[in-house]
């Protein structure tokens, strides 16, 4: 009996040796900061009225969003979907990949997304700040994965700098400690108020609503913040660029960025 106690704990032992290694995964969540900076608009669409917003992605996770085609676009043939994978980095410096979802070439863009990234809801606010009804929403919309901003190089495996600059159809992500920034300018960043009576409102956003992505912690996803929908308020000439805190400033930035970093 001595002797089977014994083995129990060594097989115990060993087993929990041979499975020290610990997967390092991504944590999405959404920086609300940029949520802030949104606006009524009457000329997205004819007879249409939209809030629009700005929408940050920040990884506070223990390794990189890593998301990669296995298989080349095919340029020549048109395709515009591409089936990816995430690669989930492990502790011990081995790793393994598994299905997440599809790139989607954007002709408009001329470039690649992530598909299925964010969704957007308008949502009812309850006594003592509940959440109610959903009330109106956006598309699903994808993502041009980059690290953007800064958001906090203070956490684990942050690295010093960015690591993922370009949107390729090969690999795209979000490092540890950074964020992906989608400016209140660009198309899809927005929901049709239109039939949205005046009143204060929840603005909610779901980051990966699909769950394409493994992460740390799968109940993060979701944020949101007040907003007030005034029709009245309309802004009477609309700043067609970006915000200059927005995309720009992070593209110039990570160019800054890349060229420091060539110069050694």
């Amino acid at each position: 009996m001595k002797f089977r106690a014994l083995s129990v704990t060594f097989l115990l032992s060993f087993t929990c040796y041979a499975q020290g290694a610990v997967d390092w995964l991504p944590d999405m969540i959404v920086d609300t900061a940029f949520l802030e900076d949104h606006e009524i608009r009457a000329d997205i669409k004819p007879n249409r009225t939209h809030l629009i917003f700005s929408n940050a992605m920040a990884n506070i996770g223990d390794g990189p969003l890593y998301i990669f085609a296995p298989k080349p676009k095919d340029k020549h043939r048109g395709e515009l979907t591409q089936k990816v994978k995430q690669r989930i980095f492990r502790s011990d410096g081995s790793h393994y990949n598994r299905i997440a979802g599809h790139f989607v070439f954007h002709p408009q863009h001329d470039h690649t997304h992530f598909d299925d990234w964010a969704v957007y809801r308008l949502r009812e606010i309850l006594p003592e700040n509940g959440v109610g009804d959903v009330l109106a929403t956006s598309k699903k919309t994808s993502f041009c994965l980059l690290d953007s901003y800064e958001y906090d190089l203070s956490l684990p495996n942050a690295p010093d700098d960015p690591q993922f600059f370009v949107c390729t159809a090969e690999l795209q992500g979000i490092s540890v400690g950074y964020e992906d920034l989608y400016d209140k300018s660009i198309p899809g960043q927005w929901i049709d108020v239109t039939d949205i009576p005046n009143g204060d409102y929840w603005l909610e956003s779901e980051v990966d609503p699909e769950n394409n992505v493994l992460e740390k912690d799968e109940n993060n996803n979701v944020d949101r913040i007040k907003v007030t929908i005034d029709k009245e308020i309309v802004d009477p000439d609309p700043d067609p660029e970006p915000n200059p805190t927005g995309i720009l400033a992070a593209i110039i930035a990570l160019i800054q960025q890349l060229l420091d970093f060539l110069r050694g």
